[in-house]
C-alpha cells in the first residue's frame, strides 16, 4: 500500500502593500527627475571647487580668416608666374624678418626650381612674417604644409601647432592643424 505523506509548507511571505510599492516608486522616480534636472545636486564639494565648465569661445574672426586664406599667404607668394610653375624667393624679404627660411621636402627653396607636381612638404621657419599685410596677423615660428597638386588647384594640410600667430589687438591665436586650398585655374576675364 503506498502512503503519501503530506509536508507542511511554510506560510508565505505577506505582500507588500501596494500603498508602499506605490510610495517608493514615487520617491525613486522623484529623485531620479530632481538629479536630472539639477545636474550640481548629488555633487560633492571637490566637484565644484574645479571651476565651471570650459565654455567653447566663437572662433577668432582673424584666426577663421588665416585658416581660410593660409595658402594664399604660405604657399601663392612663392610661386612664379612661369608655366610650368617654378618656386621664387622675391617677396619673402618683403613681409618676413632676416631669420625665415622655407624648405621643400627637406631641401632649402630656390628661386627657379619647378614646383613638384606630386606631393609635398613645405616648411616656414617663419621671423616675424606678415604675409596678409602690416594690419593683419603676425606669424613666427614653424609651420608645414603637406601640399598635394591637384587639377586645377593645391590641397594642403596645414600643421600650424608650432606656429605663433599673434592678432592686430595682440593675442596669440591658436591654430592647430586643418585643411586649406588655393585655386589655381586660369584668369577669366570680365
Amino acid at each position: 500500500m503506498l502512503t503519501i505523506k503530506h509536508r507542511v509548507l511554510p506560510a508565505p511571505a505577506p505582500a507588500w502593500p501596494r500603498p508602499l510599492i506605490a510610495a517608493v516608486v514615487a520617491v525613486a522616480a522623484a529623485a531620479v527627475a530632481v538629479l536630472t534636472l539639477h545636474p550640481g545636486v548629488g555633487t560633492t564639494r571637490a566637484d565644484h571647487m574645479q571651476g565651471p565648465p570650459a565654455v567653447a569661445q566663437p572662433p577668432d574672426p582673424q584666426l577663421a580668416q588665416f585658416q581660410r586664406f593660409a595658402l594664399n599667404g604660405l604657399l601663392a607668394p612663392l610661386l612664379d608666374d612661369a608655366e610650368p610653375a617654378r618656386w621664387t624667393t622675391v617677396p619673402l624679404h618683403l613681409f618676413c624678418g632676416g631669420g625665415t627660411s622655407v624648405s621643400v621636402d627637406g631641401r632649402p627653396l630656390r628661386s627657379g626650381a619647378a614646383v613638384p607636381a606630386r606631393p609635398f612638404t613645405l616648411r616656414w621657419q617663419m621671423d616675424a612674417c606678415s604675409p596678409f599685410g602690416e594690419t593683419s596677423v603676425l606669424l613666427g615660428g614653424l609651420v608645414e604644409l603637406h601640399v598635394e597638386p591637384r587639377h586645377g588647384q593645391m590641397a594642403a594640410v596645414v600643421d600650424a601647432r608650432a606656429l605663433q600667430i599673434t592678432s592686430a589687438a595682440g593675442v596669440v591665436l591658436p591654430a592647430g592643424v586643418f585643411v586649406a586650398t588655393l585655386a589655381m585655374g586660369p584668369v577669366v576675364p570680365l
